[in-house]
Parts: structure tokens; C-alpha cells; sequence
């Protein structure tokens, strides 16, 4: 951080980490970076997923959350904004029944 108060100078960041999401038997596993740079934090890197989730008679192989674009949150009292793109990629899903789906990309935006 160079100055920085919240609204006004400079605060960069890295984060990541990895665990388990037992409810899904599941290992995880986060990376990023941003900064909140006077009025706006922007989150510029991500990469989030697991390793398999599993729920029940479905399993899901390696989804992961990405950025398409950076998320930005412009904090101003008179005239807010939020906004980014991001894409959520899964491998194959799997039913204990034998069926399955093809991997798949989800898309989305935020406002």
C-alpha cells in the first residue's frame, strides 16, 4: 500500500490459497490480484475451482471460475457502478446412473 486510506491512494494486492470442501468432497484452490486505487477497487486476476465437486448422484470434473474481464467497483456517492465478466468452465458431469453431460462454459456479466 503507498498512502492509503479507504477512497484515496494506492493498496495492490495477491491473494491464493487451497482447502477442501468436505460437503462436496472436494479440494479447492484460489489465485488473484487487484488494487483499490482511490475510488476504485478492481479485482484484475482470478482463477478459482476444484478439483471435482460432488453432490449426491452427480459429480462434476474440475469446474473453474475465471475473469472474461476485470471486476470494478467505482465507489462514488453520486453515481455507482459495478461491473466485470466472468466465465465458469466445467468438465464432464457424471450420474450414477451412467449419463452424462459434456463439458460445458457458462458465461455471465455483472452490473
Amino acid at each position: 500500500a503507498t498512502d492509503f486510506l479507504p477512497d484515496s491512494g494506492l493498496w495492490q494486492w495477491r491473494y491464493w490459497g487451497k482447502g477442501s470442501f468436505t460437503p462436496m468432497h472436494a479440494r479447492w484452490d484460489v489465485a488473484g490480484k487487484g488494487e483499490w486505487r482511490d475510488k476504485l477497487i478492481e479485482l484484475t486476476a482470478l482463477s478459482t475451482g476444484f478439483d471435482k465437486l460432488q453432490y449426491g448422484t452427480m459429480e462434476v470434473s474440475t469446474p473453474r471460475l475465471v475473469l472474461d474481464q476485470p471486476v470494478r467497483w467505482f465507489r462514488d456517492a453520486e453515481k455507482p457502478t459495478f461491473s466485470g465478466a466472468l466465465a465458469l468452465n466445467a468438465g464432464q458431469t457424471r450420474f450414477s446412473g451412467g449419463s452424462t453431460l459434456p463439458p460445458s462454459v457458462l458465461t455471465f456479466s455483472v452490473d
